[in-house]
């Protein structure tokens, strides 16, 4: 095989190896953009209102691990995505959360409002309307 003339100067061919370089430093930049945008996509963003959420059951985890911790277990589920929202029950005698165990899979209906909370890390509440055990 014969070399071009072009690349027998070793000024082109260092000039052609940092051609191909910079393209392969781009094209390996654009692809972990496109990564990093679709896990930013990924976590689902609630609107207030009526909401169909799955996730694990759980006691909600405190936000300060390092203080003292209380033993009381405010329920809340935990999605794909890694989001907690808080439950409140609509029965005022509590018969949708209390068949709730924790660590069991749940697919709960109801009405999402957007809160924050100093103890809990959670999105806001959802105020159970339905709920399916697994």
């Amino acid at each position: 095989m014969k070399i071009p003339k072009f690349l027998k100067d070793s000024r082109n061919r260092s000039l052609v190896l940092l051609v191909a370089i910079s393209i392969i430093v781009v094209a390996t930049l654009a692809v972990l953009y496109a990564l990093s945008d679709k896990t930013d996509k990924s976590q689902t963003q609630l609107k207030e209102g009526k909401v169909t959420v799955e996730g694990t059951a759980l006691c909600l985890p405190h936000r300060d691990t390092s203080a003292t911790q209380t033993t009381e277990c405010a329920i809340g589920i935990k999605t794909k995505d890694g989001q907690y929202y808080a439950l409140k029950d609509s029965d005022p005698e509590y018969k949708n959360i209390s068949k709730i165990s924790t660590s069991k899979k749940i697919k709960v209906e109801g009405t999402f409002k957007k809160q924050a909370n100093q103890v809990y890390p959670i999105t806001g509440f959802i105020e159970i309307t339905t709920i399916d055990i697994e």
